[in-house]
């Protein structure tokens, strides 16, 4: 929807991701045209609000574009990963249950395997804290994780940062995270640079 003003105009548009191409327009041409209509004047807003679905479509590619700091644009990328949300929070019953789980965490900051497919990774859970999610959320995550078989499952609902978010939303045939891991375990120096 698109409102207009003297000097003022906005359009929230929600969840972008989920709008239907149709014989005669693509959720892209629909952005197109409601950003035609709206001049770029002080006091305007435009806001596209979407939850991501995979790493590609007009979303994604407005939102890389915004999120580039060597590219102009109208937009500004913003990001909230779970642990912003205050829902998302679990609360411990005292100190000694938040102290201990706070010990588990360190003790298993290193363990790049999970003991299950519905536990995650103790390196993941420790990236978490050092992202700046706080012991309350990260207790939530590890408390919500159990209801999925795997990390891909909760990225996509409980993102922690934006690539993440990208990477593990849509269709996907191998998962990204394992991707990864053999990336960099198979990571080598070449036996000869060339000029």
């Amino acid at each position: 929807e698109g409102l207009r003003g003297h000097d003022y105009a906005m359009a929230h548009l929600s969840e972008f991701a989920y709008w239907k191409t149709t014989k005669t327009k693509t959720a892209s041409d629909v952005i197109t045209n409601i950003e035609g209509g709206i001049d770029p004047n002080p006091y305007t807003l435009i806001v596209i609000e979407s939850t991501a679905r995979g790493n590609s479509g007009p979303f994604y590619e407005r939102y890389q574009i915004a999120k580039d700091p060597d590219v102009e644009s109208i937009y500004k990328a913003v990001f909230i990963p779970f642990y912003h949300i205050e829902k998302d929070s679990k609360k411990f019953n005292n100190k000694v249950e938040k102290l201990k789980f706070a010990e588990w965490i360190l003790e298993h900051k290193d363990d790049e395997a999970a003991i299950d497919k519905a536990h995650e990774r103790g390196r993941y859970i420790y990236n978490l804290w050092l992202k700046g999610a706080s012991l309350e959320h990260i207790h939530w995550y590890v408390i919500k994780r159990t209801a999925f078989t795997d990390h891909a499952q909760m990225a996509r609902e409980a993102p922690s940062d934006d690539v993440e978010c990208f990477v593990f939303s849509g269709n996907k045939v191998f998962n990204p995270e394992i991707v990864d891991l053999r990336r960099q375990q198979q990571k080598r120096e070449p036996m000869f640079r060339g000029e």
